[in-house]
């Protein structure tokens, strides 16, 4: 049994966003495939696999909702029989220097699986709970309240 946690790209190869981050996801891959499995994903329509349904049958309809734009990244890691997983941000090439956006990314992975390691857990993307919507309820409605205040002192 593979006890790597695994990093899921959901991407679209018509994405520019997505394409300036293939190079650095792939360096990822490369340098990094000791610690982590790196899995890509081309959710553009009629892709040869691996493709939007190959995703489906690996990790189910539900982790399909939690994509909002991309790239989406995920961190998925095995937790007592249990699958957690956490978005973890995507990062850019900055003064030309892939090794620093590799590092830069590694990083945001090492710490979503602290993130995920946390007692925090509760509060986190996972298949079996979702988000613990009391606790970011809330906090909205605690910065819904100090919005009102600010905009009737205006």
């Amino acid at each position: 049994m593979n006890n790597k946690s695994q990093v899921i790209l959901a991407r679209a190869h018509w994405c520019r966003f997505c394409e300036d981050f293939i190079p650095i996801f792939n360096k990822a891959k490369d340098d990094y495939s000791d610690k982590y499995e790196f899995h890509n994903y081309d959710f553009a329509d009629n892709t040869p696999s691996p493709n939007k349904q190959d995703f489906i049958n690996k990790y189910g309809g539900s982790l399909v909702d939690k994509i909002k734009g991309y790239p989406t990244i995920f961190l998925k890691i095995d937790e007592d029989g249990k699958d957690l997983y956490i978005d973890v941000n995507s990062t850019i090439i900055k003064n030309n220097d892939l090794n620093k956006a590799v590092k830069d990314f590694i990083k945001n992975i090492d710490n979503s699986h602290k993130t995920l390691l946390s007692d925090r857990k509760k509060e986190i993307i996972n298949l079996n709970g979702g988000f613990n919507n009391e606790s970011y309820k809330h906090k909205y409605m605690k910065y819904k309240e100090k919005y009102y205040k600010l905009k009737n002192n205006l």
